[in-house]
């Protein structure tokens, strides 16, 4: 959530607490459709900054477990069946060209490179075997694979999905004032006599566009003013008389 649509939650949580702590005064204000909107866009704003945030976390997980997945992969699987190959089968024209990717490579394209090398090992897997690898050294590198691909596909996911929340949540913003407008006009008719009331609302339905002034407890912190200098005062000599000197 941007700071300014927390800005606008926060007013809209604001004159919810005001309206409830006037209801006798404003009567069918509370009852109104424009309440209804309000307590709407403040449940909407809430969901959606929370979607958003799951979102961020899981795109941001799936990332991180692909840089492991992709470290495993190039390690466990791709250099050692890479460096047999260049050893037992070099040979072979069918693998002969079966070479590491490279680092650079990632995303599907790594995956596809992988089940590549999976598919060209497979007919001489026995080969591998007897130059040490494991008897199911190409079930683990498929199924390290699929992992990528799927996580690849779950951080995607995240990503539509946080960009929806983030879309939502500039809509509900956009709600959230038009229910405070409305609400502005009910009440305006409905206690227009009432000036401590409405002095109150106007103070409570502003939506504020930059923080306010750092504050310890209730007394603002200002910086200490540094004293003027004081002006310079330039010294005068005052003339001495000539002394005479008697011949």
């Amino acid at each position: 959530m941007q700071q300014r649509q927390s800005y606008v939650r926060d007013t809209l949580v604001n004159v919810q607490r005001f309206l409830d702590a006037n209801a006798a005064a404003l009567g069918p204000v509370n009852t109104s459709g424009a309440r209804k909107a309000l307590d709407d866009a403040i449940v909407a704003l809430t969901d959606h900054a929370v979607a958003q945030g799951e979102h961020t976390i899981g795109s941001t997980g799936e990332t991180s477990k692909q840089r492991s997945l992709r470290m495993a992969l190039r390690k466990q699987y791709l250099r050692p069946i890479a460096r047999v190959a260049a050893a037992k089968l070099a040979d072979v024209p069918e693998i002969a060209t079966l070479r590491l990717p490279s680092i650079r490579m990632v995303g599907l394209e790594l995956v596809d490179a992988a089940n590549a090398m999976a598919n060209a090992a497979a007919p001489y897997a026995a080969t591998f075997m007897a130059a040490g690898l494991k008897p199911d050294f190409l079930d683990g590198l498929r199924a390290c694979t699929e992992q990528l691909s799927t996580s690849l596909g779950g951080r995607t996911d995240h990503v539509i999905k946080r960009r929806g929340s983030t879309i939502a949540l500039g809509a509900e913003t956009s709600n959230g004032r038009k229910a405070i407008n409305l609400l502005d006009a009910a009440i305006q008719q409905q206690v227009p006599d009432n000036a401590q009331l409405l002095a109150e609302w106007d103070a409570v339905k502003r939506i504020p566009k930059k923080p306010g002034a750092v504050r310890t407890g209730q007394t603002a912190i200002s910086a200490p003013v540094a004293p003027a200098p004081e002006p310079a005062v330039a010294s005068v000599e005052t003339p001495q008389p000539a002394i005479a000197i008697a011949a």
